[in-house]
């Protein structure tokens, strides 16, 4: 089958979900107004679009649909609602895949009605519309209750051959909190900040400091400077280590060098590095937002706590501090109820499913 996928090729996740779909067999095309290729497999076709975003999503559609009559394709898989959404509607090719990711459909639409009357028109032109979470297909529903008719979940997978727990060995008694998040507002480092803070306080009334304590905050964004200053004017420079944004393929180490891993977002759509720290036997503290609740069981592979709650996450932190033995518990469950839910392998497979079905 040939598949032409439409989005932003320097993502990781669209790479995956190419690579993932060539080695299925397909022949894969991808086109995009994006430079860089990503880690995208050397065998798949690549097509620059001449304009770049965003007067591209506009002012490409005649070359996409030069590239798209050449092609020929079986499918088109459009990836994110908004501008390539209105490429993909453009190009008036069916049957079209339409992935909403996040942003495109929870905050883009509300920012004036011109952004909603563009959101609506993209999804009513698509076949198909796939989400990656209960939560994000709610919001596209919320749009329009018709678009509930041709909605597919399909969560983006982990693999569990990459993403696993790694023997380490502790230096020092060393106990470490971490996150792998971009450095905005809507993933509430500051939160963090502030609940490894008040941890950090309750171990010391509680006069149990027998380790060491690192948080480790891995990525980076506009938030940075601020961020530091905080650790700053909190005294917390030696005990918070900022770490730029890495490669995915050192993500898995990264995760295996923390006790904990929290996810504070004020705003999320799925919660894959969520889900890739569970898949490393670690347990989990997120907060009650967006897709977060979907990935973690509350009480058995990590905690939910409300957002904004500083005091909450610190007193989750200091009861898996004190117990090596919930930790462990919790860890195990969580790799497996991601080998249970959300295999890579699974994932590809209900896609691939999907798309033999829009072309019988």
């Amino acid at each position: 089958m040939k598949i032409v996928i439409l989005g932003p090729k320097n993502s990781i996740h669209l790479c995956r979900w190419a690579n993932s779909l060539y080695d299925f067999g397909h022949e894969v095309y991808v086109i995009s107004c994006h430079k860089g290729i990503g880690e995208l497999n050397p065998n798949i076709k690549g097509y620059d679009l001449l304009f770049n975003p965003p007067l591209g999503y506009f002012f490409n559609y005649i070359q996409l649909k030069k590239l798209i009559k050449k092609i020929s394709p079986d499918i088109l898989h459009v990836h994110y609602a908004s501008g390539y959404g209105l490429l993909g509607a453009f190009s008036k090719f069916s049957p079209q895949f339409l992935s909403v990711w996040g942003s495109d459909v929870n905050s883009f639409p509300y920012k004036n009605l011109f952004n909603k009357m563009i959101i609506i028109h993209n999804l009513k032109c698509a076949d198909f519309i796939c989400a990656t979470s209960k939560s994000l297909a709610e919001s596209v529903i919320k749009l329009n209750k018709d678009f509930a008719n041709k909605i597919e979940i399909i969560p983006f997978g982990i693999d569990i051959h990459k993403f696993k727990k790694i023997k380490r060995k502790k230096i020092d008694q060393m106990f470490t909190i971490g996150t792998v998040k971009s450095l905005e507002k809507i993933y509430g480092i500051d939160i963090l900040i502030d609940g490894f803070n008040e941890f950090l306080k309750k171990i010391n009334r509680m006069q149990n400091k027998k380790s060491t304590f690192k948080l480790k905050i891995i990525g980076s964004g506009s938030l940075n400077n601020s961020l530091k200053k905080k650790c700053k004017k909190l005294k917390l420079e030696s005990e918070i280590e900022f770490i730029e944004k890495v490669n995915h393929r050192q993500v898995p180490g990264m995760l295996n060098s923390i006790d904990i891993y929290v996810a504070m977002s004020r705003e999320e759509s799925f919660g894959v590095s969520v889900l890739e720290a569970s898949a490393c036997e670690i347990p989990v503290i997120v907060s009650e937002v967006g897709g977060l609740p979907e990935v973690v069981v509350n009480n058995k592979t990590g905690f939910i706590i409300k957002n904004e709650d500083a005091k909450s996450l610190a007193d989750k932190i200091y009861h898996l501090y004190c117990s090596s033995k919930l930790r462990i518990e919790m860890g195990a469950n969580g790799r497996s109820f991601v080998k249970s839910n959300y295999k890579w392998e699974d994932s590809v497979k209900k896609l691939h499913t999907l798309y033999y079905k829009a072309v019988r």
